[in-house]
Formats: C-alpha cells, sequence, structure tokens
C-alpha cells in the first residue's frame, strides 16, 4: 500500500496537513486490519493511494477503476467520523475487489440475486396497499405470507420511505406510477431476491456488492445489521460465494 501526494510540499509545511496525513495512515492500517480479520484482505494489496489536498468532489474517496487507484480527499477528512472514514475506505476498496479479484463467473453469483419483477406481483401488492389502512410500513410488509410478494413489498415500501412518503398515503401510491417505484415495478429495474444492505446499494449491482462487502467486513462477517434471519443467511452466503 502507498501513499502519494498530489501537494507533498504543503504536508511538510502546513501542520494540518500533515496531521490529517498521519490519521489517514492510522485509518487505512485500521480499514487493512479488519479486511484481513475476515480474509479479505488482498483487497488492498498493491493499492496505490492518491492523497488529494487540493480538490474535493463530494466524497471522501472514489476507486478509479481504469487506473487501478484509490483518490482520498483530505480537507473533509477533519470534520468527519473516523469509523465511517474507514467505512468509506472499504467501501472503495470493496470495488477494487470486484474489478480485480471476482471472475466473470463469481460475478454471474451476484448477477443471479437480480430478477425482473412481475406484472401480476405488481397488481397484488397494489391492491393490498389499496384495501386498508396499514400503521406502518412494517405491517403492510408483514402483511404478505408469500417470500416473494413481501420481498417486493420490502423493496418497494424502502422507495417509499426514502421518499419521504408518510404511510397515511400509501393506499394512493400506485407502484406503476409513482417516481420512486416505477422503474422497478414495470420492469425497467431489477431487484434483488435478497435484502439490501442499504438504501445506497439500490443505486446499482456495483454498488450494492461494495455496500455488502463493507457490512461484511464491520460485521465480522455475520451481516447483523439485516434483521431477518433468512434473508442474512442467503445473502450471506451469496456473498461469500462471489468473493471466496
Amino acid at each position: 500500500m502507498r501513499i502519494l501526494y498530489n501537494n507533498p510540499e504543503a504536508v511538510k509545511s502546513e501542520p494540518r496537513f500533515e496531521r490529517l496525513a498521519k490519521d489517514l495512515q492510522g485509518m487505512l492500517n485500521t480499514a487493512v486490519s479488519h479486511l484481513n480479520a475476515v480474509g479479505l484482505g488482498r483487497a488492498a494489496n498493491g493499492v496505490v493511494i492518491i492523497a488529494d489536498i487540493d480538490s474535493y468532489h463530494g466524497d471522501i474517496a472514489a476507486y478509479d477503476d481504469r487506473k487501478n487507484e484509490l483518490y482520498v480527499y483530505l480537507k473533509p477528512l477533519s470534520s468527519r467520523n473516523k469509523r465511517d472514514i474507514i467505512d468509506i475506505l472499504i467501501h472503495e476498496l470493496g470495488h477494487r475487489y470486484w474489478n480485480l479479484y471476482v471472475s466473470s463467473i463469481k460475478k454471474s453469483n451476484w448477477h443471479g440475486k437480480y430478477i425482473k419483477v412481475s406484472s401480476q406481483a405488481v397488481e397484488l401488492i397494489n391492491r393490498q396497499a389499496w384495501s386498508r389502512k396499514f400503521r406502518s410500513y412494517k405491517s403492510f410488509i408483514e402483511s404478505f405470507s408469500d417470500n416473494y410478494l413481501r420481498l417486493i413489498a420490502l423493496h418497494f415500501s424502502n422507495a417509499l420511505i426514502a421518499n419521504k412518503v408518510p404511510i397515511e398515503l400509501l393506499p394512493t401510491v400506485d407502484f406503476r406510477k409513482h417516481p420512486a417505484t416505477t422503474n422497478m415495478a414495470t420492469g425497467n429495474k431489477e431487484f434483488s431476491l435478497t435484502p439490501l444492505i442499504s438504501m445506497y446499494a439500490s443505486k446499482d449491482v456495483y454498488e450494492d456488492f461494495a455496500e455488502t462487502f463493507k457490512y461484511y467486513v464491520a460485521t465480522r462477517g455475520s451481516l447483523s445489521n439485516v434483521p431477518d434471519s433468512r434473508g442474512r443467511a442467503m445473502l450471506k452466503e451469496i456473498f461469500q460465494r462471489t468473493v471466496f
């Protein structure tokens, strides 16, 4: 692991940047320690880190898959919690792991958990949403006994929650037309057969993997932050088949 500074003179001459550089080294060492603890240490093997002092593009870190370089922006480091920064570094190293160490065959394991929702399922879920008033999204999701329908309802609910749609408005929502759910409900976007580890994971397959990678490391391989035991077991099994 090598850290290159885009402005090494500033690091030497300004105590603030020198301190941030030392903090970055410590956080990277911690991230590597956590990766090694779950057998994923090669995510950081030979990584070149470009520590950028002069610019900031809204992110703490970003992995460039074309150059195989991890960019870290020093300016915002002092305003963020160290635990959060370590998690972000591990997330970006998850992208690196995907690009360097996951074969096309193993990537198919991850892609295989995504399918298109059926129009019949959307109709049934919409009918349930319109049928009565639910006190919470949790009670709406749990009203489905079928695992397939419950998982789709979970994805729809998460999308509405992320867009701050109150449960009181659920009876007025058409999942096929609402901006938060239309892509999935009309088949334009695939959905995951296992629970998504975070809202950010819903962005695409690539981010889903990096987020799961991050939480797998953070929970020492247990994925204990997934509340549903069956979904957790499925996700853990698919992730391990993909990375090992």
